[in-house]
């Protein structure tokens, strides 16, 4: 429910509404862990040999209902746990039911390869970011690559809002959602101008952000991965409205016995904030742009289920940018997007010990850019993805993955007379096994071919990790991955081999009581990188190196939650056009985050702040004779976000208000130089790279349309 509210906050396009529907016979209760009697999120619950069911929700409840009468099995099973059937009559409504489930004493929770990985799911009990968590982190926006870049290993790149690793560039991240290479992850966006996630983070139920080290499932990135799982079921149905300073959102869903639907759709203007709110930009036109959503769910026998989904956006923006004293004219571009995506997945238990999963996508992106000095030019792309998967799991000790996926995208920018078609296929195979009750080892195998290169590879990836004590334990990692050259390097040449890298991890992690804390050191060798200097050929190298701290404390403040993240890295590279090896300017040497968040009952005031600071990242100063050795300033972001829980007409309603650094201080993202025309030697001119504005300021109501609550738990405020 909490969920909801927060996730219209951030004018997001997505939003999870709730409220209940109910059927003849209503089956409904919580599911708890024996031990701790913590509710357990995401355990599956329905009736045995029939398709009635549901997902626990963040509180371990569940709620569904059915046709069946008379005596059945109630079955509840959760990963690692052992499944629980009960019996049930349901010659009348069954509710208020508890059930409590079992560790495994081996199970994949009490020993975890965590090396390289932040994993936050249903599945696992080392949570580290949850959708609540991603809306929550002030400074954020609600983006999820802003809420992981306050995790270790990322690195703050203000002036295209990308996710950057390890030293790795923006394109050396590939995202995933439900196994799917997503095309346009991202927002199209104007230069120095931040891109955002076109999704919202309650679309998911899971994030695993892979800083390195990842599954032979996963490959076509260098640095890492960040995957995205989305719900089964929702838990419930309903209406949500929000309304604040930049739009408005809408969403309803309907939930029937065997299937769910939910719409929502959102309009987005920021004419009248940036009237109220000076920019450091000319907005010639500001930001505007619609969304739609659907997505839908079906359950087949045997707990399978089917999931579809599509949605659409088209957003505008022109931007004037600042004028050199020597240009008559200031520059200025438009930029009119128009994106869809359409995608459905299917998951099918086949017997006891198989489970088989296939999903498909299809994209199309289409960016129309208009500058005013020099002609107008668009570019388009489409793409379709395909994957399918057979898991293995004969029992407790041992799961063994096998599958494939394919990926084809054609690129058509007007300024090239012929498309672009490329398309990579690969193969899998991982088993993860269990020695004993302290040690789990995972050994994987992927090869991948692609089309347009005429070139294939095979790259072997093993991880072990080992439980040191009854709440700790050490894992390591070693792994290589490959990566097809940037499609804009393609259009000029095919005749390229994959650019590889070789990822070596060590990590240390202690789980007590709601805090966690971890250790991790990496080393990164790169070698086949695409220069561009003279001729287009692999013969970059480079490597990337360092140490990561994080710490997260749910349990010392009652209501209160924060966590601190530090990251060292020294990372040089060879590639494109770098005349000699240097670290590369979207690196930074020093990064560290704290976020704090506490929840004042009485009042029911969630009160949250975010701080970052970053050391300077290298630029290049065409006035200094070594390459990449000035620095941006330290880079510091202070933002704050407070919330009020109330009731306005009867509906439970939060007021948010929220501020992005709110110090207000000038950040310098890097400098762009310019020669001076007539100069001889030549001089430049040297051109700041800030933000569109100083901060970002953000007020917003959204109502739970049906929700007669005034208040709300400690357990609802506090996940």
């Amino acid at each position: 429910m909490k969920t909801r509210l927060f996730s219209l906050f951030l004018f997001l396009i997505l939003c999870v509404p709730t409220s209940g529907l109910f059927g003849q016979t209503i089956v409904s209760g919580v599911v708890l862990d024996k031990h701790s009697r913590q509710p357990l999120i995401g355990a599956s619950v329905g009736i045995k040999d029939g398709i009635d069911g549901a997902s626990t929700d963040t509180l371990g409840r569940f709620r569904f209902e059915t046709d069946e009468t008379g005596a059945h099995l109630l079955t509840a099973s959760y990963l690692g746990y052992k499944t629980l059937e009960v019996p049930l009559d349901l010659t009348k409504a069954a509710t208020g039911l508890k059930i409590i489930l079992e560790e495994i004493p081996t199970d994949i929770r009490e020993v975890v390869i965590s090396a390289g990985a932040f994993e936050a799911s249903d599945e696992k009990k080392g949570v580290v970011l949850l959708p609540l968590d991603i809306v929550t982190i002030p400074g954020a926006n609600g983006d999820i690559t802003g809420a992981i870049n306050t995790l270790p290993g990322t690195t703050v790149n203000g002036e295209t809002g990308q996710l950057i690793v390890r030293g790795g560039a923006a394109s050396e991240t590939r995202v995933y959602i439900d196994g799917l290479a997503v095309r346009n992850y991202y927002t199209s966006a104007l230069p120095d101008v931040p891109a955002r996630s076109r999704f919202s983070p309650f679309q998911f139920k899971g994030t695993t952000f892979a800083s390195g080290g990842y599954s032979a499932e996963y490959g076509q990135a260098l640095s890492s991965t960040l995957i995205l799982n989305t719900p089964d079921m929702p838990a419930q149905g309903g209406s949500n409205v929000g309304i604040s300073s930049v739009g408005l959102n809408l969403g309803h869903t309907i939930i029937k016995p065997q299937s769910a639907l939910s719409i929502a759709a959102g309009y987005v203007n920021l004419r009248p904030y940036m009237n109220l709110i000076p920019q450091d930009l000319d907005f010639f036109e500001a930001p505007e742009g619609g969304n739609a959503n659907i997505e839908g769910r079906v359950k087949t026998a045997g707990q399978g289920i089917v999931k579809y989904g599509a949605q659409g956006s088209f957003n505008r923006v022109r931007i004037g940018y600042p004028r050199a004293p020597f240009e008559t004219e200031a520059f200025s571009m438009g930029i009119v997007n128009k994106n869809a995506r359409a995608y459905a997945a299917w998951r099918q238990p086949a017997g006891e010990r198989w489970t088989l999963y296939s999903a498909v996508q299809a994209e199309a992106n289409r960016d129309e850019y208009t500058p005013n000095t020099f002609d107008k030019f668009k570019v388009e792309n489409t793409a379709v993805s395909g994957r399918f998967n057979a898991s293995y799991a004969p029992g407790a000790r041992l799961r063994w993955r096998n599958g494939g996926e394919f990926n084809w995208i054609k690129t058509s920018p007007s300024y090239y007379s012929d498309p672009l078609n490329h398309s990579v296929a690969a193969l899998f195979s991982e088993v993860e096994t269990y020695i004993g009750n302290r040690v789990v080892a995972r050994a994987g195998l992927r090869t991948e071919r692609d089309f347009l290169l005429e070139r294939s590879n095979t790259a072997p990836r093993l991880s072990a990790a080992y439980k040191t004590g009854k709440e700790s334990q050490i894992s390591a990692s070693w792994g290589i991955f490959y990566q097809s050259p940037e499609d804009s390097i393609l259009f000029r040449t095919a005749s390229l081999d994959f650019e590889k890298a070789e990822h070596y991890i060590l990590n240390y992690q202690f789980m007590r009581d709601s805090r966690i804390f971890r250790i991790e050191t990496f080393y990164k060798k790169y070698d086949g990188l695409v220069r561009t200097s003279d001729v287009y050929d692999n013969s970059g190298n480079g490597y990337a190196q360092g140490i990561e701290l994080f710490f997260r404390d749910r349990k010392t403040l009652s209501w209160g939650d924060y966590w601190i993240s530090y990251s060292y890295l020294d990372t040089r590279r060879l590639h494109r056009t770098y005349p000699e090896k240097a670290m590369p300017e979207f690196a930074a040497r020093h990064n560290a985050s704290f976020v704090f968040k506490y929840f004042f009952s009485k009042k029911q005031i969630s009160a949250n702040l975010s701080y970052t600071v970053q050391a300077g990242r290298p630029y290049y100063n065409p006035e200094n004779p070594v390459f990449l050795a000035d620095r941006t300033p330290t880079y510091h972001n202070l933002s704050v976000q407070v919330a009020k829980l109330t009731n306005i007409f009867g509906n439970f309603t939060v007021l948010v208000a929220s501020v992005s650094n709110v110090l207000w201080l000038k950040q310098v993202y890097t400098y762009r130089f310019t020669e001076i025309p007539g100069t001889n030697p030549a001089d430049y001119y040297r051109q700041e790279i800030i933000p569109p504005a100083r901060g970002f300021i953000f007020l917003g109501c959204f109502v739970s349309i049906g929700d007669k609550r005034t208040r709300v738990t400690k357990e609802e405020a506090l996940e």
